[in-house]
This record gives structure tokens, sequence and C-alpha cells, in this order.
């Protein structure tokens, strides 16, 4: 998958069409860093892409890492597994500091 591919699907998950599960490890991080869906979908739809989908052989997805801002304004990363088809995966999210928002590193 190259990166028109990953824009176009992430714009499916944004539309509704194609389903954005939950990973455990992303539900334990939206809850303890205080994200909702609203701000997933808010970063979705604001997103830059940081590098091209890579290949994830053992979840069988392609993973990519996303930056944007959420509903609080706050700048933050999201790493999502991307399917071809059928429902994507939502890993983590997390915030970013002013410096590692232009840097690529989190805090």
């Amino acid at each position: 998958m190259i990166r028109a591919g990953a824009a176009a699907r992430i714009v499916q998950i944004v539309r509704g069409d194609v389903p954005l599960q939950r990973a455990t490890h992303a539900r334990q991080r939206m809850f303890e860093r205080k994200f909702t869906m609203h701000d997933i979908v808010a970063i979705l739809r604001s997103h830059l892409m940081e590098s091209a989908p890579e290949w994830d052989s053992k979840r069988l997805n392609y993973r990519v890492s996303l930056l944007g801002t959420c509903t609080a304004g706050r700048q933050s990363r999201i790493i999502v597994g991307l399917r071809p088809a059928g429902p994507c995966v939502l890993i983590t999210v997390m915030r970013l500091g002013t410096q590692a928002w232009f840097m690529g590193s989190t805090e």
C-alpha cells in the first residue's frame, strides 16, 4: 500500500464506510491520555502522514503513523493498522509536545 492508497482508506474510515476497531492497547492509552473517539476522528481528518505505510506481517495490515490535532487542540500522533479490506485498527494514540510536532519525536 502506498501513501495514496492509505489516504483513500483513511477517508473511508472518516466517512464511516470502514470500521475502525480499537486494539486493547489503544483503549488503555485513550483512557490514560483522555482521548475520545471524537478526538481520533479529528486527528484522522487533520492528519499529516509521517511516512509511507509499512507492512506488518504479524498483524496482516499496513501500519501508518499520523500526526494531527484533536478536538481540544492538542497536537497528537496515532498509529493505525490499515487493511485493504475489512476493518482497520487503531493501535495507539499519544500527545506531542511542541518540539515533537516538528521534530517527529514523542514527549
